[in-house]
């Protein structure tokens, strides 16, 4: 994941005042493309996975917490994906 596309998204909703993000993310990726190795369907799973940290580490715009909790939830889904076939 690219914590800052991600973030770019959540500044998107905000910029935009829209009512959710995967509708953020629409308007986003129409002036910027979604990364490569990256996907419609990934990031709006990542981001609803990750929703409540993802929202706070938002809420003080500071782009190095946010990508610390990027960091997370891809270590979280790591290990839970790990528990999983294990």
């Amino acid at each position: 994941m690219n914590a800052n596309y991600i973030y770019d998204i959540f500044q998107t909703c905000e910029d935009l005042d829209l009512p959710d993000l995967t509708i953020a993310l629409a308007h986003h990726k129409e002036a910027h493309p979604i990364p490569e190795g990256m996907t419609e369907q990934g990031i709006n799973e990542f981001i609803g996975g990750h929703y409540e940290a993802l929202v706070d580490a938002f809420a003080d715009h500071d782009r190095e917490a946010f990508a610390a909790a990027v960091a997370a939830g891809i270590q979280e889904d790591e290990e839970h994906q790990a528990g999983q076939e294990g």
